[in-house]
């Protein structure tokens, strides 16, 4: 029994699903609420919106990891046979009953929350995602450059969510805007849409990583990759373009916009963790790419980038300190 429930949580990848959660509740707690409260507001996504949107982004991310597996079994084999889940361990039916599922639930849960915030028409974004994942896992996931970048949007788009919920759901909450309820969500938007920004080049500079590691079994089931099609020499100076794109977004985005709110006023903290946590791993990540093509050095920077990741993701509670400290 515990076996059984091992490999299903391995197959839904219960560590990403994770890593999402972890997303959502930073962005509320971490940004939309300090926010709000920095301006003596009070936010429109409740507790019980929030966890429907978390539910709805859980169920239908992880019947999309099963329906990826499920058509990728071949390549994973070739790559990691150990990984491989559908077939071996879990029945194709299982895989496909499991993915429609999980699914269904999603956009059950997310047609609620749009209806439980008065804006049915989000409800649009839960039933395109579930199609748009199997599009990529059948289709898009075997065209050059496009399966990166198709990735790469889902990844930012989780990143943004809550921000979406919380402008359309306090839209609907007040009688019209002015100078003073303007001010909370537009910062928090603003703040959350960077993220976006900054979810999608890294998460595209992993995706290029991950394909230079399982350049093999791609090559030979027939995926268009950057290292496939370029060679691997090419893809890390992708990698260290993408890299350096990165950086720079990173230090605009905090010298010219962050840094000039007021609440990170005189606060020397953010700049040393903007710098220290998030820009120097960054530039370890754009040493390291041009250099080496050994499978190795590809694990290490795709565990890198989930560093990043996860800094960066953690500078919401920086957010958070620095809006409470300024009350």
């Amino acid at each position: 029994m515990k076996n059984k429930i091992g490999v299903f949580f391995k197959l839904i990848r219960w560590q990403e699903l994770f890593f999402v959660t972890f997303t959502m509740f930073s962005f509320h707690y971490g940004i939309i609420i300090p926010m709000f409260d920095y301006f003596s507001l009070k936010p429109a996504i409740g507790n019980s919106e929030l966890i429907l949107i978390i539910l709805s982004s859980l169920f239908i991310f992880a019947g999309g990891n099963i329906i990826n597996d499920y058509f990728d079994r071949k390549t994973d084999f070739i790559n990691r046979p150990e990984s491989v889940i559908v077939i071996f361990k879990i029945k194709r039916r299982q895989a496909i009953f499991y993915h429609l599922v999980f699914s269904i639930i999603g956009i059950i849960l997310g047609i609620t929350v749009s209806l439980m915030i008065r804006k049915p028409i989000l409800s649009l974004f839960y039933i395109l995602t579930v199609v748009y994942l199997w599009i990529y896992s059948v289709r898009l996931k075997k065209d050059l450059i496009i399966n990166n970048i198709s990735v790469a949007i889902f990844i930012s788009l989780i990143a943004v969510i809550i921000g979406v919920n919380e402008y359309f759901a306090f839209e609907k909450s007040i009688s019209e805007w002015n100078e003073i309820n303007i001010r909370p969500i537009k910062l928090s938007v603003q703040i959350i849409f960077g993220y976006g920004i900054f979810a999608f080049i890294i998460n595209l500079i992993r995706e290029v990583l991950k394909d230079c590691r399982d350049i093999k079994g791609d090559s030979l089931t027939g995926i268009n990759t950057i290292p496939v099609i370029w060679g691997k020499k090419k893809a890390n100076f992708v990698v260290f373009l993408l890299s350096l794109l990165f950086i720079a977004s990173v230090i605009i985005g905090w010298e010219l916009y962050l840094s000039e709110l007021i609440f990170f006023k005189n606060f020397i903290f953010a700049d040393f963790y903007i710098y220290s946590m998030i820009i120097f791993p960054a530039a370890i990540l754009l040493s390291s790419s041009l250099f080496g093509e050994k499978q190795k050095k590809y694990l290490t920077l795709i565990r890198l980038t989930e560093f990043i990741m996860f800094t960066g993701l953690f500078f919401s509670f920086i957010i958070r300190f620095a809006l409470y400290a300024k009350i």
